[in-house]
């Protein structure tokens, strides 16, 4: 098997790679539905061995251009699993944000409660002949 070149950024795309799978776990995605998350790390799967074809034609003998319909085949199958994993994590994201929506309203009513409590108790100790009894 022929040996190709490995570019700098082949490491940091292996490492973006990564870094997109691990983010589609259900330890990181706590509240996302699992099968979201399968869905996004399959089309992410989908798309790796297809980076690496038309990485290996582009540094192949006559590049890109030598590869013909070959490229345009592979770059249509890449469009149609980013776009799929596109929609995945767009989906992730509304699910990220009804989840921080919800953390900001109970935040806010747990402050609001917190408030109210501290109101009652100014006004039961720090009133006359309620509450306290001064000597």
């Amino acid at each position: 098997m022929q040996s190709f070149p490995r570019p700098p950024n082949v490491e940091r795309r292996s490492n973006d790679s990564g870094s997109i799978a691990g983010g589609l776990s259900v330890r990181s995605q706590d509240g996302v539905p699992g099968n979201l998350l399968a869905s996004g790390r399959a089309e992410l799967a989908a798309i790796e061995p297809v980076v690496t074809s038309i990485y290996r034609i582009a540094v192949g003998k006559g590049g890109l251009v030598a590869g013909g319909s070959r490229v345009t085949e592979l770059q249509g199958t890449m469009v149609v699993h980013a776009t799929a994993l596109s929609g995945v994590l767009g989906k992730i994201g509304l699910a990220d944000a009804a989840r921080a929506t919800t953390a900001r309203t109970q935040t806010k009513l747990g402050a609001a409660a917190a408030m109210l409590l501290l109101l009652i108790a100014f006004a039961f100790f720090g009133s006359p002949g309620i509450g306290v009894v001064r000597v």
